[in-house]
């Protein structure tokens, strides 16, 4: 059985494989697209953990699926540090021994990604070789993430049901003393 993650980008391998004119591009958006997505999966998981969300409430877990909607102009950086407040645990923590090479290649990727679906030129003039090592790059972020959230949260970010309970008491403990100054909501808010 495949695991979430491959899963997840066997759309990106598909694309990769075909012979599209559009294949690098087209397989660096989708898989920016999966990287900011699985960041607002791990995070929204996290903070689900806190006490005050009960396991099966639905109400609760759309108000917070509306709290994340509502916040229109958030990126992946903001998750980032909403996990890193909810856990304690930054990503260089998390990514481990390749987070500096990683972190400068999504540094850089982001550049393309505000150029690239926005229609204009990235101005570098990057060729398919470029845009499939930078997807790669990211992909690779989102492997390690997903390896390293399951072990440590519970949670991978591509998985069904994010909103769910993982049951590891430090994590809930950690989330609820992050929470508690201004509830969840003013958590989400200040995202």
């Amino acid at each position: 059985m495949k695991s979430a993650i491959d899963l997840e980008f066997e759309t990106v391998d598909l694309i990769l494989k075909s012979d599209a004119r559009t294949k690098s591009v087209d397989a660096f958006c989708l898989t920016w697209i999966k990287f900011e997505r699985q960041l607002r999966k791990l995070t929204a998981n996290i903070l689900y953990q806190a006490t005050v969300f009960q396991e099966s409430d639905r109400t609760a877990k759309e108000a917070l699926r509306a709290a994340l909607l509502a916040k229109n102009n958030i990126k992946h950086d903001h998750f980032m540090g909403g996990i890193r407040k909810l856990t304690g645990q930054t990503m260089k923590d998390i990514i481990g021994d390749r987070h500096k090479e990683l972190r400068k290649a999504v540094n850089l990727a982001y550049g393309f990604r505000n150029k690239i679906l926005h229609g204009q030129q990235t101005g570098q003039n990057l060729d398919k070789e470029q845009l499939v090592s930078s997807q790669n790059y990211v992909r690779d972020w989102c492997t390690l993430l997903a390896r390293e959230g399951t072990a440590r949260f519970g949670y991978d970010g591509f998985a069904r049901d994010s909103l769910r309970k993982t049951h590891r008491a430090l994590l809930v403990g950690s989330v609820d003393q992050a929470i508690e100054p201004t509830g969840w909501e003013g958590f989400v808010a200040a995202l």
